[in-house]
């Protein structure tokens, strides 16, 4: 695995990814501390946010660590190892794409629960987060989430990371140039009624790690931006101590934050 980054370097990569719960204490501070830590939830819609919420807080580590693995072995090992650098860069970013994708369901239940609504019919493979919109939509009192989530939608980056995301789930692995080849299989008939055989042929790369780089940066902090905004209409209107501690149950003081 790679050795330490100095202190600077690594900051300017932690900087890069800017941190949830940083952005939640400047949005309500006295919230921030119980919403952060707690584990058992008393309101659905809070439950499904929280849940959502570390998975966000964890895919920004994976995105620094897949920084911090480039750095070190494309620059700082001595000889560089650039295969180890994008093998590992990949293995995190993969990570985040993932994390992010789950948080953002997490994020779209909680709504449904808050906002009270349901969803319509799904139509082959339509994404959870347009199918939301189109529910909304529908409400004859339209909320300003929806302009939230239209605006995530239409991300480029965001589209991008979905896209990673959805067809190493539901296909294959897209292929990255200089991280081995994907084969594809084919098979071949001599004659009609013959048994054949199969051969496989090297995929073309998808992507390149300088690519998914700074997409997955991006696409996080479009998800980070939605939740900074519902955590003002979701957080408590009554900012008294005692009103947020009737809403989170604190941890026990062996439970470890998670991220």
């Amino acid at each position: 695995m790679r050795g330490q980054l100095p202190r600077e370097r690594m900051r300017r990569i932690e900087d890069a990814v800017p941190s949830p719960p940083d952005r939640l204490r400047k949005i309500f501070p006295r919230w921030a501390d119980w919403f952060v830590g707690s584990e058992a939830r008393t309101e659905p819609a809070l439950r499904g946010l929280w849940d959502g919420w570390h998975l966000l807080c964890e895919a920004k580590l994976a995105l620094i660590e897949s920084e911090a693995c480039w750095v070190w072995y494309s620059e700082l090992r001595n000889p560089p190892n650039e295969t180890s650098a994008k093998y590992f860069c990949r293995y995190y970013l993969d990570d985040a794409a993932l994390r992010l994708a789950a948080s953002s369901w997490h994020m779209l239940s909680s709504l449904r629960e808050h906002l009270d609504f349901k969803l319509g019919k799904a139509e082959g493979r339509k994404p959870l987060l347009a199918r939301t919109i189109d529910a909304l939509e529908r409400k004859k009192h339209r909320s300003p989430v929806l302009g939230w989530l239209r605006g995530l939608n239409s991300n480029h980056a965001w589209q991008q990371c979905s896209s990673y995301r959805d067809r190493w789930c539901h296909n294959r692995r897209p292929a990255l140039a200089g991280v081995g080849s994907i084969l594809t299989f084919s098979r071949l008939l001599v004659s009609p009624g013959a048994q054949g055989f199969s051969f496989g042929t090297a995929q073309p790369a998808d992507h390149t790690i300088a690519e998914l780089r700074p997409v997955f940066r991006d696409a996080y902090i479009a998800l980070l931006g939605v939740y900074s905004k519902l955590m003002r209409l979701m957080s408590p209107r009554n900012n008294s101590l005692r009103a947020v501690k009737s809403m989170l149950v604190p941890p026990r003081k062996d439970a470890p934050l998670r991220w």
